[in-house]
């Protein structure tokens, strides 16, 4: 009588059933692995958008305190000891949304612009800082910021276009996996002062431009009343008067009042546009 063994195939079949579940075990931990990589570099990014977010809001805080103090004295660029001690650092109250901490917000105390970070606190660095016109640091906390001055100058910053430059910084530290994620925000505020001498036309009353052949005003134009083209609406800068089909360009126009584009004799039939 013939016998037939079975013991061959059947440890071919368990070879195969081990491999397949090698394979499976080695495709669960690399998808394991890859969701978990996934998943913190979400976390970090969330954490990092939520950081930069509480910067900006310190910023922001920090510009309106800056300008608050600054319309004190229009005319006087301020030094770094204005700012410095005076601006108060936000509370936790401002950004509830971001974790409570027994150290919150630390304000800086350098009139340099040197880092001043500090991980122990939420915020950090929270400061403003005169500087010159290129940014650099000034010698100390009582000198005025050097202002970088315009084209049109005369010898003083009194007399032309000038810009004060400060430079605002908020450090923020925010815990994540993996350690902390820190967002530090700078921005530069800018004190601007305008002179006259840059218009071309600078006007109080109420100023009214009505040529005959064509007419290019190249510089800026100011009135701190209405203007009266005598043309149609701008397209762009150019305006085209029905009468006498002259054009009229302006460059850069600022007004208090609105613009009218017939003359200012048609009262009662003139309509206004203003500009964007």
């Amino acid at each position: 009588m013939k016998m037939t063994s079975y013991h061959k195939s059947s440890g071919s079949s368990l070879l195969v059933v081990v491999s397949t579940m090698s394979i499976l075990i080695g495709v669960v931990a690399i998808v394991a692995h890859y969701t978990t990589t996934v998943s913190r570099s979400v976390q970090r990014t969330n954490t990092m958008e939520q950081a930069l977010t509480a910067a900006d809001a310190t910023i922001e805080t920090l510009f309106t305190n800056w300008r608050a103090i600054c319309r004190f004295n229009p005319t006087t660029p301020l030094p770094t000891s204005s700012f410095l001690g005076v601006i108060p650092v936000p509370t936790a109250s401002q950004l509830p949304t971001l974790p409570g901490a027994t150290n919150f917000a630390k304000a800086g105390t350098s009139f340099t612009t040197n880092d001043e970070y500090d991980s122990a606190y939420t915020i950090s660095n929270v400061k403003v800082v005169a500087v010159d016109a290129t940014l650099s640091s000034l010698s100390s906390a009582d000198v005025a910021p050097v202002p970088a001055v315009g084209q049109s100058q005369t010898g003083t910053a009194s007399t032309t276009s000038a810009t004060y430059n400060y430079i605002a910084s908020a450090d923020v530290t925010l815990p994540t996996v993996g350690g902390n994620t820190v967002a530090k925000v700078r921005r530069v505020f800018s004190k601007q002062q305008l002179s006259p001498w840059n218009f071309a036309i600078f006007y109080n009353d109420p100023l009214e431009i009505h040529p005959g052949p064509q007419f290019t005003v190249t510089g800026w134009v100011h009135t701190n009343s209405s203007l009266y083209t005598g043309h149609m609406p701008p397209i762009g800068q150019l305006a085209l008067c029905r009468e006498t089909r002259s054009t009229l360009r302006l460059q850069q126009v600022h007004t208090g009042l609105p613009i009218y584009h017939p003359r200012r004799d048609r009262s009662s039939s003139r309509s206004a546009w203003m500009p964007l």
